[in-house]
Order: structure tokens, then C-alpha cells, then sequence
């Protein structure tokens, strides 16, 4: 049986005795997702990494590493740390997201890479941009209940939240997290084809995560403490988190400043949104070229 393979035209053909069968690439992709949403959904690993691990460090955040700030008059007090749970809570929620698109990602796709699972789906008529595509959309999910989470979770604790531009912000911070969650996952399929020993990649993809967070001050919401404050608006991580501190809080000015959020501005401009764009679709065609040539075109895994 021959097979011929098209993405440009969303199908792959399957050629034999029976006449030609064409495999929708949107059925492809379907696939994916539901199988790779069952194995998030089912790990009890990642379940833990996606929703307890950042709830954790929010309050471990709150309870420990924040103390009231000085120079604030009492009857402000309550008003500026509910904009610091706020933050917080913004920070922490992209921090899950960012775990579970990079590390728990990178995981479940080592796993199948270790499996010799490609060993089969290479002799298959699929279409790695499918197969990338599913696998990213059950990850988005599960990166979404995680940020969501830690939000609720802030906002019961006391967290003070409001849209700037109105449902536009909501529009916003859900596109910049989309954005965001492809820069991760992107970035997820190069490391594990890079390195494939599972053992290996946990510590690569925890390591860069950590990076990450604690040199742009926490997500940018401490950028004070971070050693590349001017460039907190211009790294996707922090970029992401202070476009959506803007379009979530009225932390602006005095309060901005009260709340830790020093200079730069937070990035309300939609330029900045188009720069997260920018990271995502270019991470995203190194991604699609990486699934092609290294896995279905290559020997990953084996």
C-alpha cells in the first residue's frame, strides 16, 4: 500500500486495493488531543505539577515571603495587599501554565519517544503539524485550568481584580496565555528531541522554568530584584504575566509602586501582544520543522 502525505492541503491519502481513503487532517488532530488530554488528565504527576505545585508557592509566597510594605498609610494597607495577592496570584498562575506546557509537555512527549511509540506512527500517513496541534491543544487546556485555578484561588483569598477594557481585557489575557502556552511547548518539542532521556529533561525543563521566573523578578512583578529589569516587557515570560497584571488589576501608579511594580510601565500597548505573537509563531514553525525532520523524518527516540 502506498500513502501520500499533504499538509498544505489539511489531508492524507492512503492508497490501496480497496481505492483511496482521505484522513482529514482536523480528524488527525482531534485524535491527538483526546489521547494526549486522557494521559494529562490520568497522571497524577502532572495534575500535581499543573494545579497544587503553583498553589503551593502562591501561598507559600503570601505567608512567608511578603510582609506588609512599608510607608503605606494604614487606611491603604488593605487596598495594596489585596493588589499584591492579585499579582501574585497572575504570577503564579502563569508559572503553572508555564510548568505544565514545558515540563509536563516535554514529558508526555518523552514518553512516547521512549516508548517507541513514533516507530509505529511514522509508518502511519499522519501529519506532524497533527500531531503537534493535538498535543497542544490538550496541554492548553489543562495549562488553562491551571492559571484559572491559581487566580480563584487569589481571589478567595482576598486578591483584588478588575478589567481594564473591559471584556476586551479578557479577550486579551486569553489570546497572550494561548500566545504564551505555544512559546512553552515549542520550546518543549525542541528540548525533548534534544535530549530524550526523560530523566534528563525533567531537570533541563524545571531548570530553565526556574531561570526564568526568579530572573525576571518573579514574572516581572518584582523587577527591582531582577537582573534584567529593562527587559522584563521584552522576555515572554514576564511579558505575558504583566500584560495580563494590566488588563486584570487597576494596580496603576502609587498603587503600581506600592505593589512592587517598578519600571517599566506594565505593557499595555497592543505592540506588546504583537511581540508575544511574534515569539509564538516563530517557536512554532521551529517546532513544526522539528516534528518533521527529527521525528517523523528522523530517527528520535530510537
Amino acid at each position: 500500500m502506498a500513502t501520500d502525505h499533504s499538509e498544505r492541503t489539511g489531508t492524507t491519502t492512503e492508497t490501496g486495493d480497496c481505492g483511496t481513503a482521505v484522513v482529514p487532517w482536523y480528524r488527525q488532530t482531534k485524535s491527538f488531543a483526546r489521547r494526549s488530554l486522557r494521559e494529562l488528565a490520568r497522571s497524577r504527576v502532572a495534575l500535581f505539577w499543573a494545579i497544587l505545585w503553583p498553589v503551593f508557592w502562591y501561598f507559600l509566597t503570601m505567608v512567608v515571603f511578603i510582609s506588609e510594605p512599608r510607608g503605606v498609610p494604614a487606611d491603604q494597607l488593605a487596598a495594596v495587599m489585596a493588589d499584591i495577592r492579585a499579582t501574585n496570584a497572575i504570577s503564579f498562575g502563569l508559572f503553572g501554565a508555564f510548568t505544565v506546557t514545558l515540563v509536563a509537555f516535554a514529558q508526555n512527549f518523552t514518553d512516547d519517544l521512549e516508548a517507541k511509540r513514533y516507530r509505529k506512527l511514522r509508518s502511519l500517513p499522519i501529519a506532524p503539524s497533527a500531531d503537534l496541534t493535538g498535543r497542544f491543544l490538550a496541554g492548553f487546556v489543562l495549562a488553562l485550568a491551571s492559571f484559572w485555578t491559581v487566580v480563584g484561588v487569589g481571589y478567595l483569598d482576598g486578591a483584588s481584580f478588575a478589567l481594564a477594557d473591559g471584556w476586551l481585557s479578557v479577550v486579551v489575557v486569553l489570546v497572550s496565555l494561548l500566545l504564551f502556552c505555544i512559546v512553552g511547548m515549542s520550546t518543549a518539542v525542541v528540548f525533548s528531541t534534544v535530549v530524550e532521556k526523560g530523566e534528563y529533561l525533567t531537570i533541563v525543563t524545571n531548570t530553565t522554568l526556574l531561570i526564568l521566573f526568579f530572573s525576571t523578578g518573579y514574572n516581572g512583578i518584582q523587577a527591582a530584584m531582577s537582573p534584567m529589569r529593562e527587559y522584563v516587557n521584552l522576555v515572554p515570560n514576564s511579558l505575558a504575566a504583566r500584560m495580563q497584571i494590566y488588563h486584570l488589576t487597576d494596580v496603576r501608579g502609587q498603587a503600581a509602586e506600592q505593589a512592587g511594580l517598578v519600571s517599566p510601565a506594565l505593557p499595555g500597548d497592543p505592540r506588546f501582544l504583537a511581540l508575544l505573537l511574534g515569539f509564538a509563531v516563530v517557536l512554532w514553525c521551529v517546532a513544526v520543522l522539528t516534528m518533521r525532520r527529527s521525528v517523523y523524518g528522523g530517527d528520535a527516540g530510537e
